[in-house]
């Protein structure tokens, strides 16, 4: 029997029972806790599949749940490519209480590397432009599926095998954190106290002078990026 099995038919036998008020929340929480997001990617799927909706007088999926359960339309579709992908690659972890679910972002991010199609048939964006080598592959499914890592750390261990950045991106990437740098001084320089204001002036004639160039080579680069 898994955890999510138990705990829900022990929520019951305590409702049934006139048990503690506090027991029951505490399972009730351990209950939600377990399910984590899968129970509501299910509910959704059921739903994109039996149009339910459309008898509640909604157009489409996306406009119920916009408008009923406040869900961005970016949201559900992660959701239900997340629940799709935990389904294809790991169909028996929903009945696996020792090993932890992944977060749907992080299922998510291996779709998109892995060139699923998105809820709605459509080509991911930012997918990679070749398909990752079989090594990277292993390593990407050991860290989703097996250590459970986060799409933030996925993205910093992956997103330059899969995605590598052209000289030009990394150039602009240098240059966005310079312009950010240069704001922060600009407003360190206003919170000194005891700064000559000739100095302080100075200083920031020459980092308003550094900023306008930056922006230059900012918009000289992405004109060439697009191009």
């Amino acid at each position: 029997m898994t955890a999510i099995k138990r705990l829900t038919q022990l929520v019951e036998a305590l409702e049934t029972q006139g048990g503690s008020p506090d027991r029951i929340h505490a399972a009730r929480c351990a209950l939600a806790f377990k399910r984590s997001w899968v129970d509501l990617a299910a509910a959704l799927e059921a739903l994109r599949r039996s149009g339910a909706y459309l008898d509640w007088g909604y157009e489409d999926l996306l406009s119920y749940c916009a408008n009923e359960l406040g869900l961005r339309g970016a949201t559900v579709d992660k959701l239900l490519v997340s629940y799709a992908t935990l389904n294809k690659h790991a169909p028996g972890r929903l009945d696996d209480e020792e090993r932890p679910i992944p977060s749907y972002q992080a299922l998510d991010y291996f779709a998109r590397v892995t060139g699923e199609p998105r809820a709605d048939g459509s080509v991911p964006r930012n997918a990679p432009q070749a398909p990752p080598s079989d090594e990277v592959m292993t390593r990407l499914r050991e860290a989703v599926f097996d250590e459970g890592h986060s799409a933030q750390k996925l993205r910093r261990e992956f997103d330059p095998l899969v995605r590598p950045r052209s000289p030009r991106q990394q150039q602009l990437d240098a240059l966005h954190r310079a312009a950010a740098t240069t704001q922060r001084l600009l407003t360190q320089l206003e919170e000194i106290d005891g700064l000559p204001d000739t100095r302080r002036k100075s200083a920031q004639r020459a980092l308003d002078d550094l900023r306008a160039q930056i922006a230059k080579l900012v918009a000289e680069l992405s004109e060439a990026e697009a191009a």
